[in-house]
């Protein structure tokens, strides 16, 4: 039952991404049966045009208001930055006719607009920094010797500054992200929340073997094969040497495995870098992602290592675990290490003296119990509820 209050949702990510329509829409279509959502994003052009009438009958269904704005790609940051002032102006008028009681910020281009607004109109401003945004950049394109580069990261630190200082609350990904966060002492303890990445499990079915061999042969990849996995995004902030370390072990037990790449990215360095076998990549709507990822053995969880990745929390590894598939991960990913051992063998961190034993202990966990696994730990429903839990703590005395 809906309380009345409005909420702004402000998200630099586009709805008709598969991020944003995975992510972020999923927690507002539960959010929105208790608050009315206002929803911002930016926007691609092509996503837009093709999945733009998807999105609306969404929202509309769900009674969210949606007000999309067009993504600048061009100059880096500065482009970013024309898009702030596009959302900021466009937060005003919907602040001025609807009188929003908190603006929930992902990520931290979307938090200058809401530092913005708490300062102006007094409304609650949630800094859900989903992870270390400036630290990664750094790590992987912000070139520190490039002046305009080093007058950016100045910029975005003053800023990161405000917002751990200046927000109602804080919403980290993992508790290793929480931890850095307090041990630096950068922001007030009792502010800081932890809410995991969360796969909408409608989404992502039980295992059925049956698709499994449908997808397998569609795709041309042997019934009897061992399939090593990796789905989602692949870009700088990933590491394809782990990909192939990974796969090159697995090649030594199983000498006809075969390497699936689910992505809408561009997916270099593997071909020419080594002896890949048989690689079969693909880009999939995600609504069809859950089917496919029952044709693999192993999911891959890849980033390349930096202090950033702390506050990584794979979505991918819910969505593997609700298909009835075991994860491997380089160690020191976010929470994931904790996690596989919380969860009894529902994934590996890479060793190689260890891994033939650590294989052979994951592919034993019954499919069941790593979907019992994701709805435990990354089910949507939880993740609505610890949000609810914020929203109404912020709300108490409005």
């Amino acid at each position: 039952m809906r309380t009345g209050k409005t909420i702004l949702y402000i998200s630099y990510d586009g709805m008709t991404d598969p991020l944003g329509r995975g992510q972020v829409l999923s927690y507002l279509e539960g959010l929105s049966a208790y608050y009315k959502i206002l929803l911002i994003s930016c926007e691609k052009k092509e996503p837009f045009r093709k999945y733009e009438k998807t999105i609306r009958e969404i929202c509309e269904e769900k009674s969210i208001e949606w007000y999309p704005v067009n993504y600048t790609k061009s100059p880096p940051v500065l482009s970013g930055l024309y898009d702030i002032r596009k959302i900021r102006k466009l937060a005003r008028k919907l602040f001025r006719k609807q009188h929003f009681s908190l603006v929930h910020c992902r990520s931290y281009m979307a938090s200058l607009v809401g530092l913005y607004l708490q300062k102006k109109y007094r409304v609650k401003f949630i800094f859900d920094m989903r992870g270390f945004w400036v630290d990664e950049k750094i790590e992987n394109t912000w070139d520190r010797k490039n002046p305009v580069y080093r007058f950016v990261i100045r910029y975005f630190r003053k800023k990161e500054k405000l917002f751990y200082e200046k927000a109602d609350a804080i919403v980290t990904l993992t508790e290793s992200a929480r931890k850095v966060v307090v041990d630096k002492d950068l922001s007030n303890p009792e502010k800081i929340n932890v809410v995991p990445t969360c796969v909408n499990l409608h989404r992502f079915q039980r295992f059925d073997l049956q698709k499994r061999l449908e997808i397998r042969k569609k795709l041309g990849i042997p019934e009897k094969a061992f399939v090593l996995l990796y789905s989602g995004g692949y870009g700088p902030n990933y590491d394809t040497a782990f990909v192939l370390t990974v796969y090159n072990r697995v090649k030594k037990i199983f000498p006809d495995a075969c390497l699936l790449i689910l992505s809408k990215d561009g997916v270099t360095g593997l071909e020419k870098n080594n002896d890949t076998g048989n690689l079969f990549t693909i880009s999939l709507p995600y609504a069809e992602v859950g089917d496919h990822l029952m044709a693999g053995d192993l999911g891959l969880i890849n980033y390349a290592h930096g202090f950033s990745v702390a506050g990584r929390s794979p979505t991918k590894l819910g969505e593997y675990w609700a298909t009835g598939l075991a994860g491997i991960a380089p160690p020191g990913i976010g929470d994931v290490d904790s996690l596989f051992t919380k969860f009894k063998n529902s994934g590996i961190i890479y060793n190689e003296t260890t891994f033939e034993n650590d294989l052979e202990k994951v592919q034993a966990t019954p499919k069941e119990i790593l979907r019992g696994y994701a709805e435990t730990y990354f089910s949507l429903e939880k993740g609505v509820e610890l949000y609810r839990g914020i929203y109404n703590k912020l709300l108490m005395n409005e």
